[in-house]
């Protein structure tokens, strides 16, 4: 299985290499992006150009650019190191909404990151898709968790091994997808249980945020699975293939994707994912879940607390990686940080005035779309450090896409 993932991977980044322009890669220092140049510097005989962001003193503990320059060293990459401040993105912050076009709550990596390269070279290696295809992400951690334990529930210890025979009973007995179409009691709370991993406020907290007039309409407050279940594409596989379809037809494709293709474009640079290659996709859910997440079972430790050689995260990639000496020996004891920018100090310093002043109750009211008092106690709890910064960033972002794009029509290039 090693052999046959590397060498669908490496056909892979082979195909995405062809360019008649220069062609780099970001690299976060992480196994996906790592594994990747690695492959690209095999492939092209000659040092890749590579590039990170970091953060000044704000965001040391969210920086994982010096982790790039090693690995970077390791790989004999020519690499560049872009430190961005949060004068820089204050600065930068109107062609960032005019470039994402729409509310996110990400991009904003993608959008300095390209810029960086974009500087530089043409095309941009990524390394999207690895952490959905080969379970990454902690939520697989978790998934895998709550699988056993609703399976082990009431069956006196019953293994996993009598999983099959186990969810032929119950399919028999209740119906996968139950009367009038509806899901059955697991399935409600698996994408429950799912959803609850990445949702910024919730069904109930965007309830409370809409304007009365608008809830009905937008069926805010309704249940997770009310909104997920449309993208549960594989409702009877493991909880690891899943996941990885939930993950690949909503948080990748709707966000993810759509906001890198929008940010690095506006830089004039094309990102391409191998990762998300059809035949390695294909080859990846052939595999057994084991070989792309071990045995979870045994520590009680929380997910993001766990590294990739505890958890099993990635274990194929990783082997692949070891076996072909172009990944570092001790990558595998990363625990999996999602990357992030220290917005949190950044909004409580030289984005304050343009936090106070698109979330003001005079903005706010005459929106007309959200409710007043639940945005002013967001961000009074924001600075008091009791809600993260997710969500006040949120709302302004989506106050100032609506002053672009609704109030007066953007005419930066």
């Amino acid at each position: 299985m090693v052999d046959q993932v590397s060498a669908a991977l490496e056909e892979s980044v082979r195909l995405q290499m062809v360019s008649d322009v220069p062609i780099g890669a970001f690299l976060s220092g992480g196994v996906d992006s790592s594994l990747l140049v690695g492959m690209m510097t095999k492939i092209a005989g000659h040092r890749v150009k590579t590039f990170s962001v970091g953060f000044g003193a704000e965001g040391a503990e969210l920086d994982e650019s010096r982790e790039a320059e090693k690995t970077a060293q390791f790989l004999g990459a020519d690499h560049t190191r872009v430190v961005i401040t949060g004068d820089d993105l204050k600065n930068k912050l109107d062609h960032l909404i005019y470039g994402v076009d729409q509310p996110s709550v990400d991009a904003v990596n993608s959008y300095f990151i390209s810029l960086a390269a974009s500087q530089n070279v043409k095309v941009a290696i990524s390394g999207t898709g690895g952490d959905e295809v080969f379970a990454g992400y902690p939520w697989f951690i978790d998934m895998a968790r709550f699988e056993k334990e609703r399976l082990l529930d009431g069956r006196n210890g019953e293994s996993l091994h009598s999983r099959s025979s186990f969810l032929s009973r119950f399919l028999l007995r209740f119906g996968r997808r139950g009367h009038q179409g509806g899901l059955d009691g697991y399935d409600q709370a698996f994408i429950t249980r799912y959803g609850n991993n990445y949702q910024i406020f919730g069904a109930y907290g965007a309830q409370q945020l809409l304007d009365p007039a608008l809830r009905m309409e937008a069926q805010a407050g309704q249940s997770l699975q009310l909104d997920l279940r449309a993208i549960d594409e594989l409702p009877d596989a493991n909880a690891v293939e899943r996941v990885s379809a939930l993950c690949l037809r909503g948080y990748t494709n709707n966000q993810l994707l759509r906001d890198i293709d929008a940010v690095s474009m506006a830089h004039s640079l094309e990102v391409r994912v191998p990762f998300l290659d059809v035949p390695l996709i294909d080859l990846a859910f052939s595999l057994p879940a084991r070989a792309k997440l071990g045995e979870t079972g045994g520590t009680e430790k929380p997910v993001h607390e766990i590294s990739y050689r505890e958890s099993g995260c990635k274990r194929i990639l990783i082997e692949s990686g070891h076996k072909l000496g172009i990944l570092p020996e001790d990558i595998d004891l990363q625990k999996k940080r999602g990357f992030t920018m220290p917005f949190g100090p950044w909004m409580k310093a030289q984005l304050k005035e343009v936090l106070d002043e698109a979330l003001s109750d005079g903005a706010v009211r005459r929106r007309g779309y959200l409710e007043v008092e639940e945005v002013q106690r967001i961000k009074e709890a924001f600075y008091l450090g009791k809600v993260h910064w997710s969500q006040p960033w949120l709302l302004m972002i989506f106050e100032l896409w609506c002053q672009s794009y609704i109030d007066e029509p953007s005419t930066l290039d």
